[in-house]
């Protein structure tokens, strides 16, 4: 068993992991669904821009080197599917 300050995560016998409920669910939807938008200023913009920034540059570095290696008998529509299933989980 692991314990963080946030969850209690207990490994059961399927070698899955699930979550104790601490308590904070609801206020936790209400922070994340009405955000106070009075406490964004500059430099939350400029941080935000910058992460969006370097996520774009990183998927576009991985891009041109996946692309790069494959072969050009490769769908690469069907490999672009293959590899956003296969982040999000999907099988």
């Amino acid at each position: 068993m692991v314990q963080d300050s946030h969850a209690t995560v207990v490994r059961d016998d399927g070698g899955h992991h699930s979550q104790r409920d601490l308590g904070g669910r609801e206020e936790g939807i209400e922070y994340y669904l009405n955000p106070d938008f009075s406490k964004i200023d500059g430099k939350v913009v400029l941080t935000a821009l910058g992460q969006a920034f370097f996520s774009l540059s990183v998927g576009w570095g991985l891009m041109i080197t996946y692309g790069s290696y494959m072969p050009k008998s490769q769908n690469i529509i069907a490999n672009g599917f293959w590899v956003a299933g296969r982040y999000t989980g999907w099988r």
